[in-house]
């Protein structure tokens, strides 16, 4: 285990062999683990990184403006968590996007929900605007809204065998 501090003086190394730990005392007495196991902070100057594996494929930075974790080897980078969600925040108090385990995904504008995917698709709040939309069921059943140019917009409604059974179409030509 550990040495005591009464076991070092200053500067003294002490190995623990049994779980490869290497140790020694400080100048105020006190006793610091040494090497890859630190049990506080480990710090980084600017553009100093945290780099892991053999290729150096994940690196963790920050460059003076900006903060990194940068995925630089093959496959993907994989979040996982054994709670109930994964959170990107901003400090501690405003949430952008929310993805809830076996639930809902949520996004966030300056902290007012927007969209949420639910268990029957989605839920939109405030004004969507798409450049072209179609609704439907199984094949053309539903209402197809759509805008192929300028002069053109169409409102067609269809049924389950998709044939179109009526609609309202705008030229502008």
């Amino acid at each position: 285990g550990a040495p005591a501090a009464s076991d070092l003086v200053a500067g003294e190394l002490a190995v623990d062999l049994t779980n490869k730990r290497l140790y020694t005392e400080d100048s105020s007495a006190a006793i610091i683990e040494l090497g890859t196991n630190p049990s506080g902070n480990v710090t980084f100057g600017d553009n100093g990184k945290a780099i892991f594996g053999a290729g150096s494929d994940l690196q963790i930075y920050h460059d003076g403006s900006h903060s990194y974790i940068s995925d630089e080897g093959t496959g993907g980078l994989i979040l996982t968590t054994n709670g109930a969600a994964v959170y990107i925040q901003k400090g501690a108090t405003e949430t952008a996007a929310e993805f809830n385990i076996d639930g809902a995904v949520k996004l966030r504008y300056d902290n007012v929900q927007k969209f949420a995917t639910t268990a029957t698709g989605i839920d939109v709040t405030g004004t969507v605007t798409a450049h072209g939309l179609t609704v439907s069921g199984n094949g053309f059943a539903g209402m197809q809204i759509q805008a192929g140019d300028s002069s053109v917009a169409a409102i067609d409604f269809g049924d389950s065998a998709d044939t179109n059974i009526g609609g309202v179409n705008y030229n502008n030509a």
